[in-house]
């Protein structure tokens, strides 16, 4: 099973919302970084996954009119195709006020997000679950394990293609360093807008939770013991392991293993892979937010992004 923390009071905005399967938290206001700001302005990300895309977003724009862009004039059905068919199969809604706090949620389709988590597709959505999240609602496992499933297999994933790019030896903040780089290898993002040591912040700020959410994937996979320190690792299994037996290892995903050219330069193609899927799906789906979000939205949110690669 997945080892994400799960909380037990949602944001009342869920409760404004039409349902969903699933759903989580994530970034600085879920998860605090190291020597990031807070503030009233602080957003929290949420991601929502749902059955029917469109008859969530024909509920939600009738609940909600304010949530949308003018984009939502055109139906739910527009907003729907967007989705499905743009960049990584999310449609935001950000600057949403709720009980004094800003958000911006995310809706994708399940089935979609069930994809990009076993097969690495986007990584944008799985790649955000690599870190640590604070999941608000999810199935129970007896009624339906999909999600469970699918989240153990991811975090097993990235602890196995991130060890694929670490030396024979490393160290456990090494091991959380190369995880949380893994979905924003290629990432355009990452040239200047956003922060800068962005992924060294999201380690240092949260070690005990990647150490909590990762120590038993090591343990049961690699049978490798975390302690929470500083202390050296070493990979015997995979470090040098022959091309076939990396091709056959079921703990990464297809996507990755077709990437892998020869043993020699696993590392990089490893690289290679992730910047090809990260960098495609980071600008379509920047594209898919200026229509999604209307231009004054986008505009602003791009302006916060700046505001704090400039102060960092």
């Amino acid at each position: 099973t997945h080892t994400h923390t799960q909380s037990e009071m949602p944001p009342s905005l869920l409760r404004s919302l039409p349902r969903c399967s699933f759903a989580f938290a994530y970034g600085s206001a879920a998860f605090k970084q190291h020597g990031h700001v807070y503030n009233k302005n602080t957003m929290l990300d949420l991601i929502l996954a749902v059955d029917d895309a469109t008859a969530f977003h024909r509920e939600n724009i009738e609940q909600n009119p304010n949530h949308y862009s003018m984009l939502s004039k055109l139906g739910c059905g527009a907003v729907a195709h967007l989705q499905r068919h743009g960049g990584a199969k999310v449609y935001y809604n950000p600057f949403v006020v709720s009980d004094g706090q800003l958000v911006k949620y995310g809706v994708i389709d399940k089935e979609d997000l069930l994809q990009d988590l076993r097969e690495w597709s986007t990584l944008y959505i799985s790649g955000r679950l690599h870190k640590p999240v604070n999941i608000l609602t999810i199935p129970q496992p007896s009624k339906d394990s999909s999600f469970h499933d699918a989240l153990a297999f991811n975090l097993r994933a990235a602890s196995t293609v991130a060890m694929l790019t670490l030396p024979q030896q490393f160290t456990e903040f090494q091991l959380y360093l190369s995880i949380a780089s893994l979905s924003y290898t290629g990432d355009f993002r990452m040239e200047g807008a956003e922060k800068k040591g962005k992924v060294e912040s999201i380690v240092k700020g949260n070690f005990t939770a990647f150490h909590t959410l990762y120590a038993p994937v090591l343990r049961e996979t690699f049978n490798i013991t975390l302690n929470g320190n500083e202390s050296t690792l070493y990979q015997n299994e995979l470090f040098n392991a022959p091309l076939n037996c990396l091709k056959e290892n079921p703990n990464i995903p297809t996507v990755i293993k077709e990437g892998i050219v020869s043993q020699s330069s696993v590392a990089d193609d490893v690289q290679h892979t992730l910047k090809r899927i990260v960098g495609e799906s980071s600008v379509q789906q920047a594209l898919v937010g200026l229509v999604s979000a209307g231009p004054l939205r986008s505009f602003t949110y791009a302006a916060e992004k700046l505001k704090k690669a400039w102060l960092t």
